[in-house]
């Protein structure tokens, strides 16, 4: 199943200078790491350890945003789109 995923601009240097990609995956995890294999260098900026998305991203799958227990458990559908975003932070 083709789906798009768009990555933050300030992460397209570490997949060389791409945004947005179109992929062939059943899962979200399984997005994630063709997407990680094909650009190591994004793996550590988006992964930790155990493979799982850093806290301070967040994803939207077709305009709506995932919360973190699903993301794991996310079946994507053919034509799907996915964007990870930056979360703002401050005080």
């Amino acid at each position: 199943m083709s789906v798009t995923l768009q990555i933050p601009p300030r992460l397209a240097r570490y997949a060389g200078d791409q945004r947005e990609f179109h992929l062939e995956a059943e899962s979200l995890t399984h997005l994630l790491n063709r997407l990680c294999h094909h650009h190591p260098d994004l793996r550590l900026r988006l992964l930790d350890g155990a493979g799982k998305l850093y806290p301070y991203f967040a994803i939207l799958h077709n305009e709506q945003r995932l919360m973190d227990d699903q993301i794991e458990q996310l079946i994507v559908s053919d034509g799907d789109s996915l964007e990870i975003m930056t979360l703002a932070s401050g005080g």
